[in-house]
Order: structure tokens, then C-alpha cells, then sequence
């Protein structure tokens, strides 16, 4: 036998080893990464009190709305946020032109808004504290797509591809800068 076979041999039994191993711990490397990305991200949202997401004067237009929406109701706004006029709460300054945006399905603002209704409705009225609430809901969303994620690749391709793609996922700076928007993106 000669030295290049014996090398090919050691290498090919090296890569079916690793590959076994990378099956095994794969999904718990990504579920450890993923948690602790979700992890850092909600610590974020609630140590940081005025902290808003990569798209922070959207954030605070949806807020807006919500608010809005809550104290106004639905079809006062023709389920359009209102993000001015006005300054409902004591998180931002008046921001935006006058009038409803309307650019596209305001959901994520309808969302904002039942949040905001359900604080009302347990006599929380702190805008702060609201505001971090709806954070964690939404970052703990985007922890359920990147599960969803990873279980459809995992049935598709398996689990080690499931684990790489789902870290990429969980690692970039979508999730790092917009996890806990209060716009459209955690969506």
C-alpha cells in the first residue's frame, strides 16, 4: 500500500468522524448560539431603557401608532397608523410628517397597537416598560421563526446543514440590529 492511499484512507475515515460528530452536536451548537444571541438581545431590550432597534425613527412612528391605535381605537385610524400629530406618550418627541402612513399593511403597527391595549388592560402605563414588553415579544417571535427555520432545513437537508444555516441566520445583522424593531422587520 502505498504512503498517498494510507493518507487517503486516514482522511476519508477523519471526514466521516467529523461528519458523524457534526450530526451529533451540531443542532445543540446552534440552539447554544441562537439562545444566546436571543439571549443578549432581549438583556438589550430591557437593561437598555430608551434603546430602540437599527431603525429607530420607524420604531418610534410604529409606537406612535400603537398608542394611537390603543387609545383611539382601530377604525377612528381606518387601521392605518397614525404617527403624528401629537405626542402620546413620553418616549420621543412629535416625529413625522402629519396624516396615516400608508405605505403598506400597517400589521406590525395593529400589533403594536393589541400590546399597548393589553398593558392598558393590566394598568400598566409606563411607556418604557411597555415598550421593552413589546420587545421581548417580538425578539422571542424572531427566536420562533429562526426554530422554524431550522427544523425545515433540518427535514430538507438535514442537521448539520440546519445548524450552519440557522447560526448564519441568528449571527447577522438583521437579527443583531432588528430583533427587537418595533416596525415590520421582526415579522
Amino acid at each position: 500500500m502505498t504512503h498517498e492511499s494510507r493518507f487517503s484512507r486516514v482522511i476519508s475515515c477523519a471526514r466521516q468522524e467529523f461528519a458523524g460528530l457534526a450530526d451529533k452536536y451540531a443542532d445543540r451548537l446552534a440552539i447554544a448560539l441562537v439562545t444566546a444571541v436571543i439571549a443578549g438581545a432581549i438583556f438589550r431590550a430591557l437593561l437598555i431603557p430608551g434603546h430602540f432597534s437599527l431603525w429607530a425613527y420607524g420604531d418610534a412612528q410604529m409606537y406612535n401608532a400603537g398608542v394611537h391605535f390603543a387609545n383611539e381605537g382601530y377604525v377612528a385610524h381606518y387601521f392605518l397608523p397614525e404617527i403624528n400629530p401629537g405626542n402620546p406618550h413620553g418616549l420621543i418627541p412629535n416625529n413625522g410628517p402629519n396624516g396615516r402612513y400608508s405605505h403598506y399593511p400597517a400589521l406590525h403597527a395593529i400589533a403594536n397597537g393589541l400590546l399597548i391595549s393589553a398593558a392598558y388592560q393590566l394598568n400598566v402605563q409606563d411607556d418604557v416598560l411597555i415598550k421593552q414588553g413589546i420587545q421581548v415579544f417580538y425578539i422571542l417571535c424572531v427566536a420562533a421563526g429562526i426554530a422554524a427555520y431550522f427544523a425545515a432545513l433540518n427535514r430538507l437537508y438535514g442537521r448539520s446543514i440546519a445548524a450552519i444555516f440557522s447560526i448564519f441566520l441568528a449571527l447577522s445583522p438583521l437579527v443583531a440590529g432588528y430583533s427587537d424593531s418595533l416596525c415590520d422587520q421582526p415579522f
